[in-house]
């Protein structure tokens, strides 16, 4: 346990910054104030993060994108330097993150297609929009449908870009390579008769999950099984992969970890309280794991000769996932309530609670403690950076 002023043709501008904050009195998109309302309070009101909850996250505000033309996001994936925005209609939409200029808009896709994916590939000034059935490849600069590229399975679990390479879980049970490069099917590998989490690449190592609780690693060039085993029950959160280790949050209740390239038995597995249904966060030597009427729970990530696990600490009253950090402090999102909770690492003790009616999903990129993106139910989208 992934973010726009009125926009003409393929262009737009966004607000930047809030008046009030590190960049100075910036104009914004907001209409001016009333006599009975503050300055802070239209800044409040615009903004889907507020002045003073930025300074609660320890951000500040960098620019705010107004809602796409038709309704909610259905997907937004960060790509090398942008963002990659998917509307109700299929639109995808390019956005620089550095300053948050709409840069094109384009219908890759058919309306009612489901996708999966939209991956930047830099080198080829190529984005690969990926569908169940076929990946659209659009030009990077000006977002122009430069190629189809049609997949040898039906796609069921996102995808994952690798290299020349992409990876994903079939609806069959197998987990395909398809060269984006080439066009075409390379190898596939049958897990089981379903896929039911993302895989998780690292290492030379793919780790896939299947329906009936199969868990398997395999070498990503040579496509040969490494070693596998069988939860009690499927896992459907991504697993995670730190230090040549992976973890596995299932729904049979286990936290599992194992050496990524070695054909042993579990390092450690341990039973919690309920089915888990977030991916495990690994920072520094502990894992941490939202157990859904439990808590958040800390673990020793990498124990020596413990095959139970080490439990370090439980935050009862903390019901997100961690999805980032920052010195001292964990910062956990209950997306049911729209709260961050501050978390002490090292006790687990509870610190502030920020509440953020207004944000629908968080996007933070690999844990960075520099900058996250908010969106909106109607798709506005909010960069917060790092206060300094």
């Amino acid at each position: 346990m992934a973010v726009v002023a009125a926009i003409a043709g393929s262009t737009g501008c966004a607000s930047r910054g809030a008046p009030g904050e590190d960049r100075g009195a910036e104009p914004i998109a907001a209409g001016a104030a009333t006599a009975a309302e503050s300055r802070e309070d239209l800044v409040a009101r615009t903004y889907l993060v507020g002045p003073e909850a930025a300074r609660q996250l320890g951000t500040r505000i960098d620019w705010q994108v107004p809602a796409t033309p038709f309704g909610p996001t259905r997907l937004v994936t960060i790509g090398d330097d942008s963002l990659f925005v998917v509307d109700s209609r299929n639109l995808v939409t390019r956005i620089a993150i550095h300053d948050g200029r709409v840069i094109w808009r384009v219908p890759a896709v058919n309306e009612v297609d489901r996708i999966a994916g939209v991956y930047a590939v830099p080198a080829r000034d190529r984005v690969l929009v990926v569908t169940d059935s076929e990946i659209v490849v659009l030009d990077l600069t000006t977002g122009g449908i430069v190629g189809k590229q049609p997949l040898a399975y039906v796609g069921s679990v996102e995808p994952v870009l690798v290299g020349d390479f992409l990876v994903y879980g079939a609806r069959n049970g197998q987990l395909v390579w398809h060269s984006h490069g080439v066009g075409a099917y390379w190898k596939a590998y049958q897990v089981a008769s379903t896929i039911s989490a993302r895989p998780a690449i690292a290492d030379g190592y793919v780790v896939a999950c299947g329906g009936d609780g199969r868990l398997i690693s395999i070498g990503l060039g040579s496509v040969t099984q490494v070693w596998n085993d069988r939860a009690l029950a499927p896992v459907r959160a991504q697993p995670t992969i730190a230090r040549g280790v992976v973890f596995f949050a299932g729904t049979d209740q286990y936290l599992r970890a194992y050496e990524l390239g070695f054909a042993r038995p579990a390092l450690w597995a341990r039973l919690t309280t309920a089915p888990l249904t977030t991916s495990p966060v690994v920072i520094g030597e502990r894992l941490y794991q939202a157990v859904p009427g439990a808590g958040l729970q800390a673990f020793e990530a990498f124990p020596a000769n413990q095959p139970g696990g080490v439990h370090v600490w439980t935050a009862p009253d903390v019901t997100g996932a961690v999805v980032m950090h920052r010195g001292s402090d964990l910062y956990a999102w209950d997306p049911g309530q729209r709260r961050m909770q501050l978390v002490d690492a090292s006790m687990g003790a509870a610190g502030d609670a920020i509440d953020l009616p207004r944000i629908h999903r968080l996007i933070v990129p690999d844990q960075s403690r520099t900058e996250f993106f908010a969106v909106s139910e109607d798709g506005e989208i909010l960069r917060l950076v790092e206060r300094r």
